[in-house]
């Protein structure tokens, strides 16, 4: 049987995001940053495809991630973090025409 793997060794193989979500459950304010460098050029391209318009989509997700910051207590890591910014974004974003 293989021994169990010490929380370190979880961290280090582990999806960046599930480490993420479990420490910003924790308030971690490094892991949010560390977060928000990895994620906000994508999740801004994102937004600006859909919204073709640049303020809209920094307002998006600027939005998204103090979402995710003041929900954080809620976060479940067996669900998927990426997603959740995605959606997020999309939802905030005006109805596309």
């Amino acid at each position: 049987m293989p021994a169990e793997r010490s929380e370190d060794e979880k961290t280090t193989t582990e999806d960046p995001y599930r480490t993420w979500c479990r420490r910003l459950r924790a308030s971690d304010r490094a892991a949010f940053e560390a977060l928000f460098r990895a994620v906000y050029a994508d999740l801004f391209l994102y937004a600006k495809s859909l919204s073709h318009d640049a303020a809209s989509a920094e307002d998006a997700v600027q939005e998204a991630l103090l979402r995710l910051w003041i929900r954080r207590a809620t976060l479940d890591p067996d669900r998927s973090l990426r997603a959740l910014l995605y959606v997020t974004v999309l939802d905030i974003l005006p109805p596309l025409k």
